[in-house]
């Protein structure tokens, strides 16, 4: 989960900050520093579990391919995001 959120966070924090474009600075200021040190976290703490789940579902024989394909997948994500 934390590295989906390294992937794809520059996207999340465009989006937010689009958004938040037209409020004060002091404002916008607190409320970037809330989604990083509790949104962000809370992503964490609730996607991991999330991500379990959902391997749960794999069949037993093929969670070692699974786990795997997933790191593959992050991995090619990685580089077409361009942080390898």
């Amino acid at each position: 989960m934390a590295t989906l959120l390294v992937v794809y966070g520059d996207i999340i924090n465009k989006q937010v900050k689009r958004s938040l474009s037209g409020l004060h600075f002091i404002l916008r200021s607190g409320l970037f520093v809330l989604l990083c040190a509790f949104g962000y976290g809370a992503l964490t703490i609730y996607g991991a579990p999330l991500l379990h789940h959902i391997f749960k579902f794999v069949a037993y024989e093929y969670r070692g391919v699974a786990f795997i394909a997933a790191f593959v997948a992050l991995g090619v994500a990685a580089e077409r995001r361009r942080y390898i």
